[in-house]
């Protein structure tokens, strides 16, 4: 898929109808370098989370919200790990909290809607999911906007 393509909630299940083809496209439109800690530039917790090593993410994303309680990524990475691990609730403690720090970051709507999906609220996920795909077509059309020439 090309960078500046625009891309709906819909076209996006269609082509990426797992959480973990979902999680590559989202985390590569965030951080298409590669995700990193936006306060050190580490990026072990992204490496052990791509491995799927959630039992060994889980006390660095523990000890990152910690640190940093105001960083919403940190709240994101700590809320998947725990929602990976079955711990729904307090996934969703911790997404809600993120997204009160970022209400414009479309990741941590996705992030709170599939946890609201696995607690079984579908309303609420609904919600999440429309806040999503709202906050995603208007950075698309941000970036498509930025890459057109400018006539002079």
């Amino acid at each position: 898929m090309k960078n500046n393509e625009a891309i709906d909630l819909v076209e996006l299940v269609e082509r990426y109808g797992d959480d973990q083809k979902c999680r590559t496209y989202l985390e590569h439109l965030r951080w298409p370098h590669g995700i990193r800690c936006p306060k050190c530039g580490g990026d072990k917790i992204s490496s052990i989370l791509k491995r799927d090593q959630y039992n060994d993410a889980l006390p660095l994303a523990e000890k990152a919200a910690q640190l940093a309680p105001k960083l919403y990524a940190a709240r994101n990475v700590l809320g998947r790990v725990l929602l990976e691990l079955g711990q729904v609730d307090r996934s969703i403690k911790e997404l809600e909290e993120g997204v009160k720090l970022a209400p414009s970051s479309p990741e941590m709507h996705f992030a709170l809607a599939r946890a609201y999906t696995r607690a079984g609220r579908k309303d609420d996920a609904a919600r999440e999911r429309e806040i999503f795909k709202s906050l995603q077509d208007e950075f698309n059309k941000k970036r498509q906007a930025e890459e057109k020439p400018n006539p002079q």
